[in-house]
């Protein structure tokens, strides 16, 4: 049975893959496939030093697995592709014109594929020949593990779909409060699982039998205030309450802090927090360096100091602003970084029912 498990931060999501990689007891072919290169070689460093070194699976990115065993083989299937050879991929920043004539919708002059297009065009592909895309996989691959996965979108869904009606093993690890990254930013498919929309696709499957879903509720990470705190970034009703299984050290300075401007440098200067903004935009106070809410993820951090935005600040003072999916993630995906503690910098802690750190 195919198997969706869905996770914190800090909920050992990879590990779960490692560890079933590391199953040896019978031959497999697996594949374990994720968005980002940096994310691929953790995948590659930690299968290397477990059992599953063995029968080492192939590590790819989702793009080069779209490329390698969907479009390239089959691309010529597409009725605008008919006689065209994919090359590789054009990375593309921003959208694309809609009107792009014949080939060059999907393809530049060099015959590389636009990244952006690229889920739309497996898509395309699996249309007109899906069978043979997916008789040659199951030939290739017993089982693919597909980490982070919620970093597709839009068409990718349609690819997932595919590979969950075919006989391979197909096991989705995750986090939809983590949706910062995306593998398409223009995709219109599947638009009613965009943000956090994506957990319904989860739930649905599950509820008509695609795969098992398992939903992890504790964390390895973060500490319980730390932990209690991102989880109410959040409706109750959306995400169960995560469990902490971590135990703060005696002495260790720990919690959630409002840190005003007149004590920001000495609060730097005694925790060396990591430092996480929205944008090169955001105003610092007391250091001039820190990194964007969708560059930190995956980073583990002993104490962590936000300079957050405005719809930030109001939610954490009343709980009760429309505060957009993407916020709610960027907040959640920086305060889980940490495992000890998290600082808010504010220009006045007036209003906030959080309490004020100032030194002693």
């Amino acid at each position: 049975m195919d198997l969706a498990i869905l996770a914190p931060a800090g909920g050992r999501k990879t590990q779960k893959i490692i560890d079933m990689c590391a199953d040896v007891a019978a031959p497999k072919k697996r594949a374990v496939i994720t968005f980002t290169t940096s994310a691929q070689k953790i995948l590659i460093d930690r299968l290397l030093a477990s059992d599953a070194r063995s029968q080492m699976p192939t590590v790819m990115g989702w793009y080069k697995f779209l490329l390698d065993h969907i479009v390239r083989p089959y691309a010529p299937s597409v009725r605008k592709l008919q006689g065209a050879r994919v090359k590789g991929l054009a990375w593309v920043e921003g959208t694309l014109p809609n009107k792009l004539p014949g080939i060059h919708y999907y393809l530049n002059g060099a015959g590389d594929v636009y990244s952006e297009r690229l889920g739309l065009l497996a898509s395309n592909v699996l249309k007109a020949d899906g069978a043979a895309v997916i008789d040659r996989l199951e030939r290739i691959f017993d089982e693919i593990y597909i980490d982070e996965v919620q970093d597709l979108r839009g068409n990718d869904l349609d690819v997932l779909n595919a590979l969950l009606r075919s006989k391979i093993r197909v096991i989705l690890v995750g986090d939809v409060r983590q949706r910062l990254l995306s593998t398409s930013k223009s995709s219109r498919k599947n638009k009613k699982y965009d943000g956090l929309g994506l957990a319904d696709w989860f739930r649905e499957n599950a509820k008509n039998g695609v795969f098992t879903l398992r939903e992890i509720q504790e964390t390895w990470r973060c500490c319980p205030e730390v932990i209690q705190f991102a989880d109410q970034m959040f409706a109750d009703d959306m995400f169960s309450t995560t469990k902490s299984n971590v135990t703060v050290p005696t002495g260790t300075h720990h919690g959630i802090w409002l840190v005003e401007e007149p004590h920001i440098e000495e609060y730097i200067r005694r925790f060396h927090p990591a430092c996480y903004r929205d944008s090169v935009r955001t105003k610092l106070v007391g250091t001039d360096s820190a990194t964007n809410f969708g560059l930190c993820k995956g980073a583990t951090e002993e104490h962590v100091l936000i300079f957050p935005t405005g719809p930030m600040k109001k939610f954490w003072k009343d709980k009760t602003n429309n505060l957009l999916d993407k916020s709610r993630m960027n907040a959640y995906v920086a305060i889980t970084r940490a495992r000890w503690s998290v600082a808010i910098y504010v220009d006045s802690a007036k209003g906030y029912d959080i309490p004020v750190w100032k030194p002693s």
